[in-house]
């Protein structure tokens, strides 16, 4: 009993840190894409 326990403790464990991955992940594609929205937007001068 104890180890399943454990095996369940673990598995909550990852799938939490998955969700978390997942979320900053989401996070900063969002950031990324709303800076090449505004880099995009911005005229560019080449030198």
């Amino acid at each position: 009993n104890d180890v399943n326990e454990e095996d369940v403790k673990t598995l909550m464990d990852s799938l939490i840190k998955n969700d978390v991955v997942l979320a900053s992940s989401g996070t900063l594609k969002v950031k990324e894409s709303a800076e090449l929205i505004t880099t995009s937007s911005e005229p560019i001068d080449v030198e």
